[in-house]
């Protein structure tokens, strides 16, 4: 089982350094790849993984979510860390959508572990600009199981002084 979904895995990585490669527009040896988004190679790291959108006035620190994404998604998924990610995107449209903005996926990194990020606009709170979700994946027995998340807001004014984990 494990076999397969490493393999589809591969597949997808494979698929993604060709279609990065095709979109550099030429066929020389020594053309680099022009990613749509920039990814942390540590999820342990603070950094940011993506690209932060324009006019954010700061960055909050990042914020263990790990409890609320493991409600929406407690099951293993049983297939590649793309298709899961978007599941995940999915699961979080479907709440309530007075409360929930814009929802995309915005990066997936495969391997062991796969790490997805996936970010909110547009919500509810006039001092946030968006959130990123950081949602690590990890190969078990029935498929990739979700072992940890954290959000980090991207602040359109400034980041609180008193609190640096929320916008003011």
């Amino acid at each position: 089982m494990m076999r397969l979904v490493r393999g589809v895995a591969t597949a997808v990585a494979v698929g993604i350094a060709a279609v990065n490669l095709a979109a550099c527009g030429s066929s020389s040896s020594t053309a680099k790849p022009k990613p749509t988004s920039t990814t942390s190679t540590s999820t342990a790291s603070t950094a940011s993984t993506t690209s932060p959108p324009a006019g954010v006035g700061g960055r909050t620190e990042w914020v263990d979510v790990t409890e609320r994404w493991k409600t929406l998604g407690p099951k293993a998924f049983n297939e590649a860390p793309q298709a899961a990610a978007e599941d995940l995107a999915a699961l979080w449209r479907g709440g309530d959508t007075s409360e929930v903005g814009m929802v995309e996926v915005v990066a997936v990194r495969p391997g062991e572990p796969a790490v997805i990020v996936i970010r909110e606009s547009d919500g509810p709170d006039e001092a946030v600009a968006s959130v990123d979700y950081e949602i690590t994946l990890e190969p078990g027995d029935e498929g990739w199981v979700l072992s940890k998340a954290r959000a980090r807001s991207a602040c359109r004014r400034a980041i609180d002084d008193s609190d640096p984990t929320h916008c003011r």
